[in-house]
């Protein structure tokens, strides 16, 4: 049941741009739907789809996997949301363009409470090393870790790009094209987004031996050892508020909206 609904939920994202003519087709990254009040919202971050609107003939297109076999190529139209302080962006898709799906898209639930260290996660989404020429090819991945702490935005300001003011640090790493994905959780049975995968954090370790000296520097907690330095990598999500304000926002000024395409920056 998992997988099916996976599948119907989290897509691999393209822009199709026009340039002299010709069509370019871009992979860009993950994207996911959830549903808020009986609405589909699709969900990526904003720099997936950075390129998209751009030039008024650009598409933004998914492609829809039936079962482990890729479909067709579906075209998303409806309205833009990019929040210009975050790396989030949100899209209301025209419900016309849905019904085309072989298999109607469905939407995750945003668990609206806050994700804690040591709670297991996991995610879905299409990296840039499953990528291949035949597009047909693209294969998704799975991964399940842990949050393993919590960073505010002015720990990473400097380090990371629209960042948010509450980050998610997993302890598995994100790969290109994994951005836009959804941070899954489970409570009980059902299945939530918790927040969205948007970048990852390289850091070094110094590593041992640790090499004791003078018994006056161990009272001041102070030792020396070997320059050896381990490079890591962290996945970096966001947590569900800024997903669940911007969709929310988007269904309200929704109202107000009756035709066109709309980019909101906050």
């Amino acid at each position: 049941m998992d997988y099916d609904f996976l599948h119907q939920a989290v897509f691999p994202v393209f822009i199709r741009k026009e340039e002299n003519g010709d069509h370019k087709l871009l992979f860009t990254g993950t994207g996911f739907f959830i549903e808020i009040n009986s609405q589909l919202i699709f969900i990526t971050a904003s720099h997936v789809g950075i390129q998209f609107g751009r030039e008024k003939r650009d598409q933004l297109i998914v492609v829809e996997y039936v079962g482990n076999k890729k479909g067709a190529e579906r075209i998303l139209k409806g309205i833009s949301f990019i929040n210009s302080k975050y790396d989030i962006s949100a899209y209301v898709i025209d419900s016309k363009d849905l019904e085309k799906f072989k298999e109607k898209p469905r939407g995750f639930k945003v668990l609206l409470s806050e994700l804690r260290p040591l709670e297991q996660v996991f995610t879905f989404g299409f990296p840039f090393t499953q990528m291949e020429e035949n597009v047909a090819r693209i294969r998704p991945i799975y991964q399940i870790g842990y949050i393993n702490r919590i960073i505010f935005q002015e720990e990473i300001i400097k380090l990371v790009n629209k960042c948010f003011e509450k980050n998610y640090q997993l302890d598995f790493p994100s790969f290109p094209g994994i951005s836009g994905a959804p941070l899954l959780v489970r409570r009980g049975i059902d299945m939530f987004v918790g927040g969205m995968i948007y970048g990852k954090l390289q850091t070094s370790y110094l590593t041992g031996p640790i090499e004791m000296e003078e018994e006056h520097l161990l009272e001041k907690n102070l030792v020396t050892r070997h320059e050896v330095r381990n490079q890591y990598e962290f996945g970096l999500a966001c947590d569900y508020t800024s997903i669940f304000s911007l969709a929310s926002e988007a269904l309200s000024k929704l109202k107000n909206k009756t035709s066109g395409k709309l980019t909101q920056d906050k």
